[in-house]
């Protein structure tokens, strides 16, 4: 990749530079590439090519599935008697996940 490509990503209001030590987590970052790839086009193509309903059924069914990694990574933090300081956006998540509930 060129100079001018990482100083532009760089520059990117959600850039991010992540190191990494462990193997679970290089693979969940691998899958988080994935996953901003599937969920763009399921966003920008919703009720085109992708049914509206279906649209909305995977991002919940998705968002579910990171509030409940969370939890587990929680448990895992409390077997070995370390403390979990929930990401910012989880608990963003979670919230607006009750407020979806309530309308």
């Amino acid at each position: 990749m060129s100079q001018n490509k990482k100083t532009h990503l760089l520059n990117k209001r959600d850039s991010q530079i992540v190191i990494l030590e462990s193997k679970e987590a290089k693979i969940l970052l691998d899958l988080a590439k994935k996953t901003d790839e599937i969920f763009t086009l399921i966003r920008k193509n919703a009720g085109n090519s992708i049914n509206i309903d279906k649209a909305n059924n995977t991002i919940k069914a998705w968002n579910d599935f990171l509030i409940e990694t969370s939890c587990y990574i929680k448990e895992i933090n409390k077997d070995l008697n370390i403390e979990y300081l929930e990401p910012i956006s989880i608990v963003l998540l979670k919230e607006e996940m009750k407020t979806l509930k309530q309308i």
